[in-house]
C-alpha cells in the first residue's frame, strides 16, 4: 500500500482501474512481492498491446503524474520487448508504487508511438531505443542520434542477430588480435 497525493492507494486498486479502463489492451497482469528493508513491497507488471501503451499511461495520471524511470528492452529472438518502468508516489520512501508495462514488438514491425507528449522526459530513453534496437518511435519530436557514432547508424548493438553489429565487432576484434 502506498500514499499517492495524500490518499492511500493499494497496487491492486491501480491494477483494477487499468484493467477496467483499458480492457483487452491488457494481455496479462501480475502483482509481484518482494522484501525491501524488512517490509513486503508489491509491484505491478502488465504485458500490454502496443496500441494500448498511451492509454495505460493516461490511467496513471488519474492517480498522480507518473515518474518514468527508464524504458529498458530485450531482444527475445523474433521480438523485442520494451519495459516501461514507472513509479507513482516517487520520492516518498516506503510509499512508492512501482509499475512496469511490457510491450512486445515483432522484429518485422519495430514501431512504437512516442510517449513524449505525455511524459516529455521520455525523449532520451526513446532515442536510445531507436539507436540500439533500431525501433522507429512514431511521432518523436527529436530523433537525432544521441549515443552511437554516425558511422554506426546501420548498426543496432542490442539486436542479437544484427549483421552490421556483428561485422563491426568481428573487425574490431580482428584488429585487436593483430596488435
Amino acid at each position: 500500500m502506498g500514499e499517492i497525493g495524500g490518499k492511500e492507494v493499494r497496487i491492486e486498486e491501480i491494477e483494477n482501474v487499468i484493467k477496467e479502463k483499458v480492457g483487452k489492451g491488457v494481455i496479462t497482469s501480475e502483482i509481484r512481492k518482494r522484501k525491501v528493508v524488512g517490509k513486503e513491497r508489491k509491484s505491478l507488471w502488465m504485458r500490454i498491446k502496443k496500441e494500448s501503451l498511451k492509454d495505460v499511461i493516461k490511467v496513471l495520471f488519474d492517480f498522480q503524474y507518473p515518474h518514468l524511470s527508464v524504458i529498458s528492452g530485450s531482444d527475445l529472438g523474433d521480438k523485442v520487448e520494451l519495459l516501461y518502468h514507472f513509479t507513482l508516489g516517487y520520492g516518498e520512501p516506503q510509499k512508492e508504487q512501482l509499475i512496469t508495462f511490457a510491450v512486445q514488438l515483432d522484429k518485422k514491425d519495430l514501431t512504437i508511438p512516442t510517449i513524449t507528449d505525455l511524459i516529455p522526459g521520455a525523449l532520451l530513453t526513446e532515442r536510445e531505443k531507436q539507436e540500439f534496437f533500431g525501433i522507429k518511435v512514431i511521432g518523436i519530436p527529436d530523433s537525432r542520434r544521441a549515443f552511437l557514432a554516425d558511422d554506426l547508424k546501420n548498426a543496432h548493438p542490442w539486436i542479437r542477430d544484427d549483421k552490421e553489429t556483428a561485422r563491426i565487432a568481428k573487425d574490431v576484434h580482428a584488429k585487436e588480435v593483430k596488435k
